[in-house]
Formats: C-alpha cells, structure tokens, sequence
C-alpha cells in the first residue's frame, strides 16, 4: 500500500531547468509542469518515469558539511523542497507540494552521469544515488 501525501507540504525553494540532458541545471524565477510530460522547458520533460526530480534542502545541507558550496541545480535536481518528507517517500507514493504539481515517486535516486563529477571528487560521495527522488507528473 502507497502513502498518500497530496495534501500539500513543505515549500519549494528552487525550480531548476536545462535544456541539454547531462548539465547542470539553472535556477528559474518561475516553471510550468504539464501533467504525463513535467516542466516545459526541461530536457528530461517528455514520456517516462523520469520526468521531474526533487531533492530536500537538508541533503544539499549534508554536502555543504563537508565544504561543497552547490548551486540550486547542481545535481541535476528540478525542485528542491524544504519540509517535506522526502527521505520518507517510497516508490508509487503521490506527493504534493505547496504551489507546486501533485508528483508520484517512481524512483529513488538517480545514478551520476559522470563518476567523476565535481562534487563526487571533492567531497568523495554523491547524495543523488540515494537522495533525489524522481516522479511523474
């Protein structure tokens, strides 16, 4: 049995975009996620189950522990919430957030395109393999 957290929860505190799939995403003032597709603009927007990734600020805050200084996007996340249950979420639970799109987990973490990545170097770990939850729309 799934949770069901629609009543939304928490806040957003960044919305991220690219438009190549594999870069750094870009904080935006403002998005739109269309349902079955994710944020317009995204180049991980389309069919799939990997339509739209979020990530807690308090696991970027684990990174910032060991002295990397990450920008909103950094991992590659679309959102990044605070006071939300993320490290809660299973798969197949639904997930709403306050002014944000009603999501559905379909992944926990997202493995690092490069293995040599910035942040996997300096710091010797990544949180996306296990932190970064991915949805639908």
């Amino acid at each position: 049995m799934h949770r069901d957290t629609r009543r939304p929860a928490g806040m957003i505190l960044a919305v991220c975009v690219s438009r190549r799939r594999g870069s750094a995403k870009h904080a935006v003032r403002a998005a739109r996620c269309r349902r079955d597709h994710g944020i317009i603009g995204d180049a991980h927007a389309g069919g799939g189950p990997r339509q739209v990734s979020v990530l807690d600020v308090a696991d970027i805050g684990l990174m910032r522990k060991v002295g990397v200084r990450p920008a909103p996007g950094a991992f590659g996340e679309n959102i990044v919430v605070k006071g939300v249950p993320v490290g809660a979420l299973r798969v197949g639970d639904l997930l709403g957030i306050v002014g944000g799109p009603l999501l559905q987990v379909t992944q926990v973490g997202k493995t690092c395109h490069n293995t040599g990545c910035a942040i996997r170097r300096r710091a010797g770990f990544c949180i996306m393999p296990s932190r970064c939850l991915l949805y639908t729309s």
